[in-house]
C-alpha cells in the first residue's frame, strides 16, 4: 500500500514529494538572469552610456515628414533642399522663388540682349540674379511666355508662336489704322506685338488673310 503524504488539498506519494523538494532547493533550479541591454527606442531617454556604446550613422538622413508636395523633407523649418542641405548652394527648380512674369521681363529688355545665345551665355555668366529664370519658357509657360523674342524685346518670334489669325486680326483692327502705309508705320513703332506679324499675309496666308481691307478693318471682307 502506497502512502500518501503533501499539503491539503493535492496528496502525492512520498517519494515524489521529496524529490519535488530537493528540486526546488537545488540551485541549478534558480532562474537565470537574462542581461538586456537598455533599449533606445524605449518611453525613457537612452543614458549618455548608452548612446556612446550606439552612436549615429555617419550616412544617416535627417529625420523627416511628408511635406504638402508628397516629398520628404525634414520635420524641421527652414528645408530648401539638398543643395543648402549639402552647401553645394544648387537648389531644386521647384524651391525658386521667381519675379513675375512682367517683372522679370522688364529686367531682361533692358539688358539689350540680341539673341537666346547670348541670353543663354548671360544665364551662364553668373550675373543674373537668382529670383530670374534661367528657363523662362518653362517658369512662364501659362503666364505669358511669348517666345524669345519677345523676352529680349527684340520683337523676333519664333514661327508657330502668333496669335491665330482672328485673335491677331481683332487687335489690329482695334488699333484704327486706315491704311497699308500706316500698318507699316505701326509695325516699325515698336508698339505692335511680338505675337503679331510684321507680315501678316505670309503667316495667314491660309488661314483667313483677305487683303489689308479686311485685316484693317476699313474694308469689309465678304466672309
Amino acid at each position: 500500500m502506497i502512502e500518501l503524504v503533501g499539503r491539503s488539498p493535492r496528496l502525492y506519494p512520498r517519494g515524489i514529494l521529496e524529490a519535488l523538494d530537493q528540486h526546488k532547493s537545488s540551485p541549478a533550479s534558480a532562474p537565470i538572469a537574462q542581461s538586456v541591454p537598455p533599449n533606445p527606442s524605449s518611453k525613457e531617454e537612452a543614458t549618455p552610456s548608452a548612446r556612446a556604446a550606439h552612436p549615429p550613422r555617419s550616412d544617416a538622413q535627417p529625420s523627416s515628414r511628408t511635406g504638402p508636395d508628397g516629398r520628404q523633407s525634414p520635420a524641421n523649418s527652414g528645408w530648401a533642399g539638398y543643395g543648402d542641405w549639402l552647401g553645394t548652394g544648387a537648389v531644386a527648380t521647384r524651391l525658386h522663388r521667381y519675379r513675375s512674369f512682367k517683372k522679370a521681363r522688364a529686367f531682361v529688355r533692358r539688358l539689350n540682349l540680341k539673341s537666346g545665345a547670348e541670353w543663354r551665355d548671360y544665364s551662364k555668366s553668373g550675373k543674373k540674379p537668382d529670383d530670374i529664370s534661367a528657363d523662362p519658357g518653362q517658369t512662364y509657360a501659362e503666364a505669358g511666355w511669348a517666345g524669345m523674342g519677345d523676352w529680349l524685346g527684340t520683337g523676333r518670334v519664333a514661327p508657330g508662336q502668333y496669335r491665330s489669325f482672328k485673335e491677331a486680326r481683332a487687335l489690329v483692327r482695334s488699333v484704327g489704322l486706315k491704311s497699308q502705309a500706316e500698318w507699316t508705320s505701326y509695325g516699325r513703332s515698336g508698339k505692335k506685338p511680338a505675337d503679331i506679324p510684321a507680315d501678316p499675309y505670309k503667316v495667314y496666308a491660309n488661314d483667313g488673310w483677305a487683303g489689308y481691307g479686311d485685316w484693317l478693318g476699313y474694308v469689309r471682307s465678304g466672309r
